[in-house]
């Protein structure tokens, strides 16, 4: 990440990005700590791809067909 540094310098870059925010290099990253995803994915990592693999419902597919008849004009 960022080198420690000692003193005012290395203060006035953290209140710095503390107000600007989270940088966009690091935000997925703290998205997934902070949600709680990284820790589900690490009990179960194949669940997504099972997931996937799984038979869609025919109410899902209906719910998705409707949504995309509405946009069409």
């Amino acid at each position: 990440m960022y080198p420690i540094r000692r003193g005012w310098a290395s203060h006035q870059i953290i209140k710095r990005y503390v107000r600007k925010g989270i940088p966009s290099s690091h935000r997925g990253t703290v998205w997934s700590l902070i949600s709680g995803a990284k820790e589900l994915k690490d009990q179960q990592p194949d669940l997504y791809t099972a997931i996937l693999k799984r038979p869609l419902k025919q109410e899902i597919i209906e719910t998705i067909d409707l949504g995309n008849a509405l946009f069409i004009v």
